[in-house]
């Protein structure tokens, strides 16, 4: 695959990364920067064309350390339950997922307004399975490098009350309760 290519250095890269990931880092309006900038917005994946949000220490809605309780009052792809509105902690919007998605969106992050919660595959995507240490993913390009609890958007089928997360501090996808407060990266494109 991918990374035994990086590895025997036969892989051609748009971008940059880790092993077999190929990211390009974005400004705020969506455009390419050198991988070498010190800030930026967004991360495109070369590979699947999703863009990924990036959350930054900077107060307010982008902020790494803002957490969100699972909710989704969309009865067609909410599992059986909506979730918790507000039971977070974070500034910048409510502290639920579904107000998160509105927020980000209005705000025209990166140049777009079609960011939406990413499904438990595409987050488990983002998981260096490489890395001898946590957080495991590319830190070089997610340097919030939220640890525990990123939510995905996709319900659990087991329990209505709960949701699937990944933590990037051991690289697992778990299901949770949806009253549980959680980080999100959010993501746009694909599907």
């Amino acid at each position: 695959g991918r990374d035994a290519a990086a590895m025997a250095s036969q892989l051609s890269k748009t971008g940059g990364g880790a092993a077999g990931f190929d990211y390009t880092k974005l400004d705020a309006g969506g455009q390419a920067l050198s991988a070498n900038v010190l800030t930026w917005s967004c991360v495109k994946d070369n590979v699947t064309n999703l863009v990924w949000e990036v959350t930054t220490s900077a107060s307010g809605l982008h902020n790494s350390n803002n957490t969100y309780t699972w909710y989704n009052p969309d009865n067609s792809s909410n599992g059986g339950a909506a979730g918790v509105q507000s039971g977070g902690a974070c500034t910048g919007s409510n502290c639920d997922t579904f107000s998160y998605v509105q927020a980000v969106n209005q705000q025209g992050w990166c140049g777009a307004t079609d960011w939406r919660m990413p499904s438990r595959e595409e987050l488990v995507g983002l998981v260096h399975y490489g890395r001898s240490s946590a957080p495991y993913i590319d830190t070089d390009y997610f340097s919030d490098a939220i640890g525990s609890g990123v939510w995905s958007g996709s319900p659990s089928a087991d329990s209505s009350g709960s949701a699937w997360g990944v933590g990037f501090s051991n690289g697992n996808a778990g299901s949770r309760y949806k009253s549980n407060s959680g980080h999100v990266r959010l993501v746009r494109g694909g599907q």
